[in-house]
């Protein structure tokens, strides 16, 4: 999913999807999810297939729009999923959010990787977080359980 206005994917009020396997690139848009698990699996390979038609490039970002934003309660799983090149963080889980993040790979955002903020939860588990400003980042009274990630330095190390 890419060249979205607010985020690439929303995911709010309890809404609780299983979302695997996609590449969320340079958000800058809102794709709110509210609906049955089989409803949003076959939305998403509908939009796979779209866009392996489109040869198009993603269009840059608008500042202040992460690829994925959880909030006001959203549930779910996110598991392997690529999210990268935001112009804000690639991940926002807030206001009493606490979703499942499992094995996803987090890279090349402006700001933080995953940010848990306003009091959003849930757990960061097996992620692969690099290239980001700060990998992972927690305030506002945010509650997440961080285990098991891999977590690189933003540039190259001196051999």
């Amino acid at each position: 999913m890419w060249g979205n206005t607010e985020a690439g994917l929303q995911i709010t009020e309890g809404s609780e999807p299983f979302v695997t396997a996609n590449r969320f690139l340079r958000q800058g848009g809102r794709a709110a999810v509210q609906e049955p698990l089989g409803q949003v699996q076959e939305r998403e390979r509908r939009a796979r297939e779209q866009r392996q038609q489109q040869m198009v490039a993603p269009r840059p970002a608008l500042d202040g729009s992460p690829c994925i934003w959880i909030h006001c309660g959203g549930l779910g799983t996110l598991e392997g999923n690529e999210v990268s090149g935001s112009s804000w963080h690639g991940i926002v889980v807030g206001q009493g959010a606490a979703p499942l993040l499992r094995a996803n790979t987090v890279h090349a955002n402006r700001k933080a990787g995953v940010s848990f903020q306003e009091g959003g939860a849930g757990t960061l588990l097996e992620c692969e977080i690099s290239r980001n400003s700060v990998g992972v980042e927690c305030f506002d009274d945010a509650q997440p359980t961080v285990r098991a990630n891999r977590k690189m330095h933003p540039y190259p190390l001196a051999s």
